[in-house]
């Protein structure tokens, strides 16, 4: 936010000025973070959560189980899906 960028920090004195200020977003923005997922964790429309560090440990079996997931079945072993896949 302060930078422009997801690449670069701010200063370290600038860590120091915005301490305050920074602690307060933070606050505000996980409460704001935890509703909004807790909302769709919560809610009746289907959820299927992917996580980033798995798609990067497993990312065949990972889309494997979106997909199964956007189809509404069970498996899709065996399926001409799967073999694109």
């Amino acid at each position: 936010m302060a930078t422009g960028s997801h690449s670069h920090s701010i200063l370290d004195e600038d860590y120091i000025k915005l301490d305050k200020i920074w602690g307060e977003f933070i606050l505000i923005e996980s409460k704001n973070w935890l509703a909004f997922h807790e909302y769709w964790v919560n809610s009746d429309i289907p959820v299927h959560i992917i996580r980033y560090e798995d798609i990067l440990r497993n990312p065949e079996q990972v889309l494997k189980e979106c997909l199964e997931f956007i189809l509404e079945v069970d498996g899709i072993t065996g399926t001409k899906v799967h073999r694109y896949l």
